[in-house]
């Protein structure tokens, strides 16, 4: 009996040992305390909200703000990995139809204040938001969305490069940026990931629907007949993909609400570069599948098999308005998009973490097949259950519109959920960021704590 008892209680003192001894990048508790810089406006932008007032845009002019956290005065490490996350919110102004959509709902801040206790600069950014979910006309109401998503694909480049002007001021280390996104934040990482070029704007999947009338820019006027399915962003009102460059919207932009010419784009800090490193998405999707190439960067993604409001498969998105769900566009899920990711060969680094005597790899190879290294399915416990992950205070104007969604949504079971979200992809990051914890997970995730499960 000794014989059994010895070995056991020697493996419990190595796991004690090792939850005494926290490892950055690896472990929440490396930093007992952090600061948080609130409202930090990393740049201004037009608002398409100025069409719901009838007002010109340049008349709002929207600040972006962003609540940065960061480990205490006391770290002296200068180059820290950067970690932006994108909240969710269907591109509704903060509780239109649920009870999340702003820099500081629950789940954001828990998530950049873990990875802040862990060592890492974290960012919530918001981004511009507005589109036209009660238009009658399906293809109109596709086109707001989507011209939606483009611009917060423009404002997440605005503060990566907002955030390596500032690189010595906030010790960040500008070869190690992730983006994060959730729900509809996670439709922005996607695109941001995938995106070469505008070009990829165009390739959208009309099969649902078929063929539309689409508003079409020329130079000097609006024409309003062109079928033009493909056209649903347009450079030169738009701006470019990285929103660096100053735009125009034409006379009669909005059906005549907007009735004189103004900007459309308004670039901020042209000099720096855009481009990030890492992308994590919990319960997002992909306009096209063609957008992923050699290009594309490594990817994690969780996601509820089952999630109402973005597939997780090849299916059409359904988006929560005033009037309930309704169908938007064809759609791209986790499943798809790392399948394919696989295919190409793209998060080859995330196979170092594949060990055979993995019991938290092995639960998720019965969940995905065995043959995706990015995908994690996360399960609710009912097939309404979304996003488990997700909480708010029950004070919540919008609280019984979420609990449709997340019916027995509690601080503890959310943080259950981002306990494991956090198990897989801590290490992932330490090999796709090449950070220092890299050596001790490259064959082995047994250096994190158990109880983080």
């Amino acid at each position: 009996m000794k014989k059994v008892i010895l070995p056991l209680l020697f493996c419990f003192a190595l796991i004690a040992g090792k939850s005494q001894a926290p490892v950055r990048y690896l472990d929440a508790s490396f930093f007992p305390t952090i600061r948080v810089d609130t409202t930090v406006v990393y740049g201004s932008n037009f608002t398409i909200l100025a069409k719901f007032f009838a007002q010109s845009p340049r008349t709002l002019r929207q600040p972006l703000i962003t609540d940065i956290y960061r480990p205490p005065v006391t770290d002296t490490e200068t180059k820290r990995p950067l970690a932006i996350y994108l909240h969710t919110g269907n591109f509704l102004p903060l509780n239109a139809t649920g009870p999340n959509g702003g820099i500081r709902d629950s789940t954001a801040v828990e998530v950049c204040t873990r990875l802040a206790k862990m060592g890492y600069v974290s960012a919530s950014v918001d981004y511009r938001v507005g589109w036209a979910p009660t238009l009658a006309d399906e293809s109109m109401k596709r086109y707001t969305l989507i011209n939606a998503s483009f611009r917060g694909v423009q404002d997440l480049h605005t503060a990566i490069r907002f955030f390596k002007k500032n690189a010595t001021t906030y010790g960040i280390d500008t070869n190690k940026i992730v983006v994060w996104g959730q729900g509809t934040g996670g439709y922005i990482s996607l695109a941001a990931s995938t995106f070469n070029s505008i070009a990829d704007s165009v390739k959208f999947d009309t099969t649902t629907y078929g063929p539309k009338k689409f508003v079409v820019f020329t130079k000097n006027k609006v024409d309003t007949t062109k079928l033009d399915a493909n056209r649903m962003v347009q450079p030169w009102v738009n701006g470019d993909l990285e929103g660096k460059t100053l735009t125009i919207a034409p006379n009669g932009y909005w059906d005549g609400i907007i009735s004189s010419i103004d900007t459309m784009c308004v670039p901020n800090h042209t000099a720096n570069t855009s481009n990030f490193h890492m992308q994590v998405n919990m319960g997002g999707a992909l306009g096209d599948l063609n957008w992923i190439d050699a290009k594309t960067l490594p990817s994690i993604s969780f996601h509820a098999p089952y999630d109402q409001f973005a597939p997780y498969q090849n299916a059409v998105l359904f988006v929560n308005t005033p009037r309930g769900p309704e169908p938007v566009i064809r759609v791209q899920g986790a499943d798809s998009i790392q399948r394919k990711m696989d295919r190409l060969n793209l998060n080859k680094q995330l196979n170092k973490l594949k060990p055979a005597n993995n019991p938290l790899q092995t639960l998720y190879n019965t969940r995905n097949g065995g043959l995706v290294s990015g995908l994690f399915p996360i399960l609710g416990d009912t097939i309404s259950d979304s996003s488990p992950w997700d909480f708010w205070a029950s004070t919540n104007p919008q609280n019984k519109a979420g609990l449709a969604g997340n019916p027995r949504m509690s601080p503890q079971r959310a943080r259950r959920y981002i306990d494991t979200i956090f198990t897989i992809y801590a290490p992932r990051a330490c090999v796709v960021l090449n950070l220092p914890c890299a050596s001790l997970v490259s064959s082995s995730e047994e250096v994190l704590n158990s109880s983080n499960v």
